[in-house]
């Protein structure tokens, strides 16, 4: 029994969510969990590679009438409590196991192959094609091996493995260290690769702050 719009959450305390339909007020927490895990049943049934039902979208099918701050206090104490848990902002049961059968194992080795012959020629994960069976569930299994940190993002849609980007890290910090500063053709050196392929890794380094810009599109200089 979902709460629906004509009720209202008025507040939660201790995980108790008080509501008031028509003016009769009543406590739901038991309900509310009830529905939670039936609500999570059904959807693993259509994804089942992903760690949980998005929280934006469990809240428009759980609570729909209450506040997001309410919401989100509402999963906080259930997670605290042991009952859910949230992670790449799903949210699922707390004994939930992700189920990677024979297909999600392929799928897996697939992308790491990929990647793996393309080193630090990138590529963007549109590239990498999929049986056309698989291709609904390709961008969950993406995001557990990021999750997993089996891949790594490195801009946008492209992604290698973590390997490349230590052995990157490897060649260019005794430059920034010596020089104070890379440039652009001085990664696509080091590294034996294009262009192309070192301004996403650039971008990627300074996220992690081992680089910032300075300014000028053809280099980098430290920030260790």
């Amino acid at each position: 029994m979902c709460v629906g719009l004509s009720a209202k959450v008025i507040k939660i305390t201790d995980g108790t969510a008080l509501v008031d339909a028509s003016g009769a007020k009543r406590n739901i927490s038991v309900e509310l969990l009830e529905d939670l895990e039936i609500l999570l049943k059904e959807y693993h049934e259509t994804y089942k590679y992903r760690r949980g039902m998005f929280k934006s979208e469990l809240h428009n099918k759980l609570l729909p009438s209450a506040k997001q701050a309410i919401f989100d206090q509402l999963l906080h104490h259930w997670e605290e409590e042991g009952k859910i848990k949230v992670e790449l902002e799903c949210v699922n049961m707390a004994d939930f196991r992700l189920w990677k059968d024979r297909n999600y194992q392929k799928m897996e080795k697939w992308i790491i192959r990929n990647l793996k012959e393309a080193g630090f020629n990138f590529l963007r994960f549109p590239e990498i094609t999929f049986m056309e069976e698989q291709e609904q569930y390709r961008d969950d299994v993406l995001q557990n091996m990021v999750f997993e940190q089996k891949v790594v993002k490195v801009y946008e849609n492209i992604y290698t493995l973590p390997q490349y980007l230590e052995e990157a890290k490897e060649k260019v910090i005794p430059v920034l260290k010596k020089d104070g500063k890379i440039t652009i053709s001085g990664v696509r050196d080091l590294l034996n690769t294009s262009r192309k392929n070192v301004k996403p890794l650039l971008e990627y380094f300074d996220s992690i702050h081992l680089t910032r810009k300075n300014g000028t599109e053809s280099e980098r200089e430290s920030a260790l």
